[in-house]
């Protein structure tokens, strides 16, 4: 956090998912990443974030759409 404006700070965040992959289609997925308000003096409305995703298919749910529409993982 900015120590003269308590406005501008900076935030983490991530998330992550696991299921047994039957009858879900997403075996896991995670997710992280960072953002928050610009710290340059007179940029008080800029913002910016970066983040990063992977979504994990379950291998039946591949098999099942195999012959319509190939599916990888994300």
């Amino acid at each position: 956090m900015d120590p003269a404006e308590e406005t501008r700070h900076w935030g983490v965040f991530s998330q992550f998912g696991v299921s047994h992959g039957n009858p879900n289609p997403v075996r896991f997925v995670a997710n992280g990443g960072v953002g928050g308000r610009s710290m340059v003096p007179g940029r008080a409305y800029d913002t910016f974030g970066v983040s990063y995703f992977y979504l994990g298919l379950s291998d039946n749910f591949k098999a099942l759409v195999r012959p319509f529409l190939p599916q990888w993982d994300e």
